[in-house]
């Protein structure tokens, strides 16, 4: 049986010009849900950018399960996840043309999980109407079915339960508490309103002053 994986970062900076965004930022989480809380600037969408990555940090390291973040190959990379708060800009695309991008990057996904999620978020009508033209629930909708659909050993949920409707929200969390009790995954959220499925919660200082502090558990 496989070990449940684990997050280390290591001295982890990131700055934008002479504007310092993240500083000498260190933690460790096992697999669970946490809930990163923080005012805005703080630097939560960019950490899970650089967990994902997205971005690259100036110095420091990042570790899944022990194996450097950015050493990973291509396949490895299948182990991490990054669900923004909005679907990448391509208006070319048609929502079914978007997922069967993200099905070519991830040969492992579920596709029946994901046809499940698609049809559960009265998404299937959509999916042959271009990017561009879905409403913002539908666009956060899409990315969370094929996040909830990706084998990832880390899951980076950046405000993804905004702008969902009652029934969506309430699948997701239902998934997500699940994931937690589980202990296989690491699901990593940031929100402004409490996601109501967490056992960990920590607030990000930025800046020159970053680090997590746990603040509570719910």
């Amino acid at each position: 049986m496989s070990l449940p994986p684990s997050l280390t970062v290591s001295n982890l900076a990131f700055r934008v010009g002479n504007h310092v965004v993240l500083d000498a930022l260190n933690f460790s989480i096992g697999a669970g849900i946490v809930w990163i809380r923080g005012p805005n600037g703080a630097g939560k969408t960019t950490l899970l950018k650089l967990l994902g990555g997205a971005l690259t940090a100036n110095f420091g390291e990042i570790k899944l399960s022990g194996l450097s973040l950015s050493s990973m190959t291509a396949r490895q990379r299948e182990a991490v996840f990054l669900c923004t708060d909005d679907l990448p800009r391509l208006p070319w695309l048609t929502a079914g043309e978007l997922v069967a991008v993200y099905a070519s990057i991830y040969p492992g996904i579920d596709k029946v999980t994901l046809n499940l999620y698609l049809e559960n978020f009265k998404l299937i009508p959509v999916l042959s109407t271009s990017i561009e033209t879905m409403s913002l629930g539908e666009r956060r909708k899409l990315h969370l079915a094929v996040a909830l659909s990706v084998n990832s050993s880390l899951l980076l949920l950046d405000e993804a339960l905004n702008a969902l409707d009652a029934s969506a929200a309430d699948q997701v969390r239902q998934e997500l508490q699940r994931r937690h009790d589980s202990a296989s995954q690491i699901i990593i959220i940031t929100s402004h309103i409490d996601p109501r499925v967490t056992t960990r919660v920590f607030d990000l200082r930025g800046g020159t002053d970053s680090r997590l502090d746990e603040a509570s558990v719910v």
